[in-house]
């Protein structure tokens, strides 16, 4: 997906006591070793634990959940890797926010938004410009025509599939619905998140309104759901019905950060208490198949119950199952991940068409492939892209001295 887990264009100028003291709140909290080495290691790199882990996990949810029978569907749910990406993109690009705001007391939205073309924009038309000559030369079931390729060019390819289907698109790339969502939603947000701290709303504050918006998107598709009896494709893929899932990961990043602020919990209390708690959430609702919950309601809880998995994996990468998101191998994943997802179901259609129909062959193949040629995709136009936003980054941060943090006697900015 287009989540950013080490932007490059952010310094770590703020120190960690600096984070530490401008709580504001007064209130006993608990920091653990595990949540210091974090806050340390993220400031100096902003290379955050265990989620590059998390992204590939996604991703393979993604991936099986694709290229295995329907029948699966409960076991390895695609639908389910897609909100774990909404949720981790909403809690990243809102702690870049968070941090450049700290650090020079506003957000450069033409910045903001020059990194997430560069980000964004490159892999996204290349994927396009493949997947739509390789169903004209037949090689992939699909179509090509003007009106569908304007609909993904100008990024509306959620509702071209709602009003339209997805019969007269270029061959796999159906999956280019959730991009469309993420770029809706990242044209207003930051501009919603710089109103909230010149408005020097506490993070409490912002929690609220974050939280409120959430509510709001809730209501709104029971209205759709129970009232106007829209569609599963008009709930499922529409931007005014999904970005409840993003939202959940700005709330976890202006409120109780893991990186940034201290908790009110332990680790301990996180691990056997909130993910055993976010498990059973996400197990009811695998179980609950009531078509008005399903469609309403099991979206905004399944994100709400991933935000303890978020605060274990980054306070305590070492422990248990998180162990498995640090891994080499899944690190290496989620770095890929973004192409990964925008190509996975051309390869597949690829590999079912021209080489195998047997399952045992073609998911470790069209795997395989998808690896391969992403990882060309990383070093020739990701990689180039990135070190490109880091140089203008290096400009901007040298032409503009970096904001002198406040004194414990300066009003605290919300931090709650």
């Amino acid at each position: 997906m287009t989540t950013d887990l080490a932007n490059p264009d952010e310094s770590a100028e703020v120190t960690l006591v600096a984070y530490r003291d401008r709580r504001g709140e007064g209130a006993k909290v608990e920091s653990s070793p595990a949540q210091e080495e974090v806050v340390k290691s993220s400031l100096s790199s902003f290379h955050i634990p265990s989620l590059d882990g998390m992204r590939g996990a996604a991703f393979l949810l993604v991936f099986f959940g694709h290229a295995l029978p329907a029948a699966y569907l409960r076991f390895v749910p695609p639908a389910f890797g897609v909100t774990v990406f909404f949720v981790l993109s909403g809690y990243l690009i809102t702690t870049l926010l968070r941090k450049e705001f700290d650090r020079s007391g506003t957000v450069s939205l033409r910045e903001f938004y020059l990194r997430r073309a560069l980000r964004i924009l490159p892999p996204f038309y290349i994927v396009l410009v493949l997947s739509s000559l390789l169903t004209m030369g037949h090689a992939v079931e699909g179509q090509v025509t003007l009106p569908s390729i304007s609909a993904y060019v100008l990024h509306a390819a959620n509702y071209w599939h709602i009003y339209r289907g997805l019969d007269e698109i270029p061959g796999g790339t159906s999956v280019y619905w959730s991009l469309s969502v993420e770029e809706h939603f990242y044209l207003l947000f930051p501009l919603l998140y710089w109103g909230m701290r010149r408005w020097r709303l506490s993070s409490r504050q912002q929690l609220g309104v974050i939280l409120g918006l959430c509510g709001a998107v809730l209501a709104w598709r029971g209205v759709l759901s129970g009232v106007l009896h829209a569609d599963h494709e008009r709930l499922y893929r529409a931007s005014d019905t999904r970005v409840d899932s993003i939202l959940f990961g700005c709330a976890l990043a202006v409120y109780g950060n893991p990186v940034f602020d201290r908790s009110r919990f332990s680790d301990k209390a996180w691990r056997w208490i909130g993910l055993p708690i976010g498990a059973v959430v996400l197990a009811a609702t695998s179980l609950i198949r009531q078509p008005l919950f399903q469609d309403a309601v099991k979206g905004s809880l399944q994100a709400a119950a991933l935000i303890p998995f978020f605060v274990v994996a980054i306070r305590c990468p070492k422990w248990g199952p998180m162990r498995l998101l640090n891994t080499r191998l899944m690190m290496f994943i989620g770095l890929l991940s973004y192409g990964l997802y925008l190509t996975h179901r051309t390869i597949l259609s690829l590999i079912d068409n021209w080489v195998t129909s047997s399952l045992a062959l073609q998911v470790p193949l069209a795997l395989g492939l998808a690896v391969a040629f992403c990882y060309g995709l990383h070093v020739y136009v990701e990689a180039p892209c990135a070190e490109l936003r880091k140089r203008l980054g290096a400009a901007k941060r040298s032409a503009q001295p970096p904001k002198r943090m406040p004194t414990p006697m300066q009003p605290n900015v919300a931090m709650g």
